[in-house]
């Protein structure tokens, strides 16, 4: 997997996880983005192809942060140019935004985006199905 670069460097995103948030503590786990910073990708290799049908993202979960879209991309090999599924789809606060897809693929690449004079950007938790 690799990212944008655009995540912050004390907590870089080697993978996605449920459960970024820890109820208890109220503290984060794992946060995408930093202070102005208007968006990140992160690309995930799934080692074969699937047939994917969902895609579900959960937005700013704590309303510091800022996240108005987000895009999803995918491709079957390194070589392969990004096809876009979808792009400026909304990214709740503290909910998830789930769009129906259909597509197969090995790669593939999400893309969340906040105000650039804003605070940041971050997202809870990616899902495909």
């Amino acid at each position: 997997m690799n990212d944008s670069g655009n995540l912050r460097s004390d907590r870089p995103a080697s993978k996605l996880w449920d459960g970024c948030y820890d109820e208890a503590s109220f503290t984060q786990e794992c946060t995408a983005g930093n202070a102005n910073i208007s968006s990140f990708f992160v690309n995930f290799d799934f080692g074969q192809s699937y047939n994917l049908t969902k895609a579900r993202l959960f937005g700013d979960a704590d309303g510091v942060w800022v996240s108005n879209t987000w895009d999803l991309q995918t491709r079957n090999s390194t070589s392969d140019a990004w096809t876009t599924v979808f792009s400026g789809a909304n990214a709740f606060m503290n909910d998830w935004s789930e769009k129906s897809i259909s597509v197969t693929a090995r790669y593939a690449r999400v893309t969340v985006k906040g105000n650039p004079s804003g605070a940041g950007t971050q997202a809870r938790e990616f899902e495909l199905f």
